[in-house]
């Protein structure tokens, strides 16, 4: 009997499985408020100390790996709309690990986790399995993003310089990340009526 690796179940394993991958590393770096379950210390005012830091950090990792699965969909996505969502999502992250660096932010180790969907992503055929998968992923990224930035404009102080930038960073990515939110929403109703 003949193989199909384009079957529907296989389709949906592969999709499921890039979707998975994603969303478990990026849900280990991203909380917000606590470190490796240590009481956060406070300001005087009450606000999370090096919540700016605490910030910037948490958006280092995410948008790493959105560029690295962003540059694949550029090569691999089959539908239009698809590829120009991740040249969207290029332009996007290369802005903010430029704003990270000029803040002297250093660079995440790799994640294991993330290697994983990297490698499930370069794996992954192309095809509406990649598409919705790539897609799929890209809505629980920008979730958890969103949580993270609006948790943090909502718990931040906007005192010294280091925080007000964060803070810029914060409300600028805010905007992107719920525009590009709906775009997901949009591309992934239209994949799934494809």
């Amino acid at each position: 009997m003949k193989s199909d690796n384009h079957t529907p179940r296989r389709i949906f394993l592969k999709s499921s499985l890039i979707t998975g991958a994603t969303l478990s590393a990026i849900l280990t770096r991203t909380s917000f408020g606590k470190e490796s379950g240590k009481e956060e210390s406070k300001t005087e005012d009450g606000k999370p100390a090096g919540a700016a830091d605490h910030f910037c950090k948490g958006l280092a990792g995410p948008a790493r790996l959105s560029l690295a699965t962003s540059r694949i969909a550029q090569e691999k996505a089959s539908d239009k709309t698809v590829k120009a969502f991740a040249g969207f999502e290029l332009a996007e992250t290369t802005a903010v690990l430029s704003v990270l660096q000029d803040l002297e932010i250093p660079e995440p180790q790799p994640d294991p986790k993330d290697q994983a969907v990297l490698a499930a992503m370069q794996a992954a055929e192309s095809g509406l399995g990649f598409d919705r998968a790539y897609i799929k992923a890209q809505i629980e990224n920008h979730q958890i993003l969103h949580d993270h930035t609006a948790g943090y404009l909502e718990k931040s102080s906007g005192g010294g310089p280091a925080e007000k930038h964060a803070r810029h960073l914060a409300a600028l990515a805010l905007t992107t990340i719920r525009e590009h939110m709906a775009i997901c929403q949009h591309i992934s109703q239209a994949l799934n009526n494809a």
